[in-house]
């Protein structure tokens, strides 16, 4: 195959991604594949020179987004030369001006979002985030919504994107990410790194290696150190790195007292960078958020036990296999896992690493991983685009069959069924029981332009807002049409379809992103508590009709009930008076007043009795 990969930089400063470029890129071309990267890159720029696979550089780019006039017209007169498109990040006029090159042409592309997606931007950065709602719907959610797939490197990833922005259409597939294993010689790595920073021979490297910056959780391993480096003095934290962030943290390393216990490298490549990892004793990194971390199974490969945080997309197969701890995201997290490493004995130690060694082996390994990406362009070039699997994607497109799939059945099969609809004076048989085609709800004008009004343009604004403004967030349900009592308590990242189908008595509490899918009016009697992540649900489908249409039933909980969190209401459910539901509940029936219900099916256990008690 001849393989297209697009980039914004082939610059190696610019971490994860384009080391899993160069990583697939060097095992397809030893496969008989011939690939070639785009890049904004000037052709002049010296990591274009030094890149190890053919790159058309099409820079200079302008700007942050790194528009380039020469992109489009490149890729648009070569599109027919390559039998895939892989296109990786977001955000970049290297996705958008693949999707303007590549529309209309009939070449199918693929994207590898590389954990740009993942909700956690969102929460930091909420400013950045609604500057992009302002180009998501004509840029990036059609780069996706148009792509052959879009590829995920795990299934945390996957589920993660779904967040970020509630207009989200595309056809998702998990496509694992890895690296070869790391040749050379492993004493003569060490031995050049440890010539290259003599203090640290003989000392007990803690690695962090990727950038510096806030994302990686530098200024929470700083903390963490501070807190455990009293228990050896030949402990030492190595920060290697491009210093993107960094004078924060020297500034945090001088108030902690750990200035001659931190060692900084800059970025290390090739020999050196393994090195460092050779002669560590363990490598850390509590990120925020890291889609896959190359750094971290590159520790991996080199049998070195890895402490990450859960913002890491794949600690649960890290832990799992035994090959290193993970916690939160915080300081005490990252304490927790240090000192669990400093607490194990050496015969635990070394049983950790071989593990390590087993683990890279056994899920992050290369070869394995280039062969579900190629399963995935091989199959892709020649299947129908766009089943559209996202969990906010529009009604229409969920599980969908197009009309012409009928075609696909075998021409054998289509003549008989002909031949035996003619002799019979039947009509012929329909290819399908159930015809998803003839499965549309009709909306009056005026209800769209409402949707259209609040979806985009009050709802972007509504779901930034923080936790202090309930206030604010009642006022602009009030004014979308919401009958709201007094005194009551919205959380933030409440997911309203029609705000205008909302009741709420006096001294009601919603919790943070509950999610009301109300087709159909939700009544909520005064003095109740719906917890956090709860979904109240007023429309499915009539499954025995085979149009399978739309429907819709009002949903009524009363006074005084508690719905505890992650509980489903179904349509049509009323909930009496004061009644409990525990959490995760699936409430399909109503239930009675003063009852406390669990359970999937919900069922009433046992009464609710309120005590006595002294005020």
């Amino acid at each position: 195959m001849k393989i297209l990969q697009s980039i914004r930089s082939v610059n190696p400063e610019g971490g994860g991604v384009i080391e899993a470029v160069k990583q697939f890129s060097r095992v397809l071309e030893s496969r008989g594949h011939h690939v070639t990267v785009a890049s904004l890159d000037s052709p002049d720029d010296p990591w274009v020179k030094s890149f190890p696979h053919p790159v058309a550089a099409l820079g200079p780019a302008r700007a942050g987004y790194g528009v380039s006039p020469k992109f489009v017209p490149w890729l648009r007169e070569r599109a027919r030369e390559f039998d895939a498109v892989i296109v990786n990040g977001l955000w970049q006029f290297s996705s958008y001006g693949a999707w303007r090159a590549l529309r209309g042409t009939g070449r199918h592309y693929f994207v590898f979002p590389h954990g740009m997606l993942d909700p956690w931007f969102k929460r930091t950065y909420p400013l950045k985030h609604a500057k992009k709602w302002l180009y998501w719907p004509w840029a990036e959610y059609r780069v996706l919504r148009d792509a052959q797939a879009v590829l995920f490197t795990c299934e945390q990833e996957k589920e993660l994107a779904r967040d970020s922005f509630w207009l989200y259409r595309c056809n998702e597939r998990v496509v694992t990410l890895g690296i070869a294993r790391p040749d050379g010689d492993a004493n003569a790595q060490r031995e050049m790194f440890l010539k290259q920073f003599p203090h640290l021979r003989d000392k007990r490297v803690l690695l962090f290696l990727g950038r510096i910056h806030e994302k990686k959780g530098c200024d929470l391993l700083l903390r963490a150190f501070a807190e455990v480096a009293s228990v050896d003095h030949q402990l030492t934290l190595v920060l290697a790195g491009p210093e993107q962030d960094a004078s924060a943290c020297r500034e945090l390393m001088e108030r902690l007292g750990i200035t001659d216990r931190v060692v900084w490298t800059g970025m290390l490549n090739g020999n050196l960078k393994w090195g460092a990892l050779r002669s560590a004793e363990v490598f850390v990194l509590p990120s925020h958020q890291e889609n896959f971390g190359i750094a971290i199974v590159e520790a991996l490969a080199c049998g070195v036990a890895v402490l990450i945080s859960h913002g890491v997309n794949i600690w649960r197969e890290i832990v799992r296999a035994g090959a290193g701890f993970a916690d939160s995201d915080d300081v005490e997290g990252t304490t927790r896992i240090l000192k669990q490493w400093l607490t194990l004995d050496a015969s635990e130690q070394a049983a950790m690493r071989r593990r390590a060694r087993e683990c890279f082996a056994a899920s992050f390994e290369i070869g394995r991983a280039t062969d579900n990406l190629l399963s995935v362009l091989r199959n892709g070039n020649g299947s129908a685009p766009h089943a559209t699997n996202g969990i906010n994607s529009k009604r229409r497109n969920i599980g969908s069959v197009p009309a012409k799939a009928r075609a696909k059945l075998d021409p054998q099969t289509r003549q008989e069924r002909r031949a035996r609809a003619i002799e019979t004076d039947e009509e012929e048989e329909p290819a399908f029981r159930v015809d998803l085609t003839r499965s549309k709800t009709h909306w009056p004008m005026k209800l769209l332009a409402a949707r259209v009004a609040w979806a985009c343009l009050v709802k972007p604004f509504f779901m930034l807002l923080p936790r202090p403004c309930s206030k604010l967030r009642i006022a602009i349900l009030r004014l979308m049409g919401a009958k709201i009592g007094k005194e009551c308590h919205l959380e933030p990242r409440l997911k309203i379809l029609l705000p205008w189908n909302i009741e709420l008595g006096d001294h009601v509490a919603i919790g943070r992103e509950v999610e009301f899918l109300n087709f159909a009016p939700v009544r909520i009697g005064p003095m109740t508590v719906v917890s956090q992540y709860t979904y109240l649900c007023t429309g499915t489908h009539d499954y025995t009709h085979p149009h399978f249409p739309l429907t819709f039933a009002p949903i009524s909980i009363g006074s005084e009930c508690w719905i505890a969190a992650r509980s489903f209401i179904a349509p049509g459910v009323s909930i009496g008076p004061g009644a409990v539901v525990g959490a995760a509940s699936v409430v399909t029936k109503n239930l009675p007043a003063w009852m406390v219900c669990a359970g999937n099916p919900c069922r009433p256990i046992k009464p609710r009795e309120i005590k006595k008690v002294n005020l």
